[in-house]
């Protein structure tokens, strides 16, 4: 039925049966169960905490006070924990505040970074604007000696194709002239 491996059957008088896996026979089984019976009666113990080794004496423990009766602490004893407790509170209160000012001494030092990077870029964009405007103003000049040396050659070029004209109209009116005292003189 059983394996013997596990557990070894032990008959009792009466059809009883015990089931024992400690490998203890049943005359040791039985000797032990009178032990636990007489020591049951003398001191009211539990049957089964001879037999199962470990066990407490009874399901449930003792009652016991978890924490000392209110009464016991005088008003000192308060006085001193609510004095530590303050402290303690008052401590972190400071170490807030520290924190806070370092905070704000830390703030102040970056607005005044910030402040001084806004001049640096304010006189960074005007000497730009200004080298710009030195530029376009060289330019713009250089431009204007460039027109005025063209305007002069052209002006040049001008009076020398006005002068030519004149050559021509001159030397055009010279053959006129020629032409017709040619056609006037008579043909001898």
């Amino acid at each position: 039925m059983a394996s013997e491996r596990l557990f070894e059957d032990h008959h009792l008088p009466e059809g009883m049966r015990i089931a024992t896996n400690t490998g203890k026979s049943l005359d040791d089984v039985l000797a032990a169960m009178e032990l636990a019976l007489e020591k049951q009666r003398s001191d009211e113990t539990s049957f089964y905490r001879d037999l199962l080794p470990g066990r407490s004496k009874s399901d449930k423990s003792e009652p016991k006070d978890h924490t000392d009766s209110m009464n016991d602490i005088t008003r000192e004893e308060i006085d001193t924990k609510l004095q530590l407790i303050e402290e303690r509170l008052d401590r972190k209160v400071s170490d807030i505040a520290k924190s806070v000012s370092d905070f704000n001494t830390a703030n102040q030092r970056t607005v005044d970074a910030l402040q001084n990077a806004k001049w640096w870029s304010i006189g960074t964009a005007i000497a730009v604007l200004a080298v710009f405007m030195g530029t376009l103003q060289w330019g713009l000049s250089a431009q204007k000696e460039e027109n005025a040396r063209f305007s002069g050659y052209i002006r040049e070029d001008i009076k020398s194709i006005g002068d030519d004209a004149k050559e021509i109209s001159r030397a055009v009116t010279e053959m006129k002239i020629r032409a017709e005292s040619k056609a006037d003189t008579p043909k001898n």
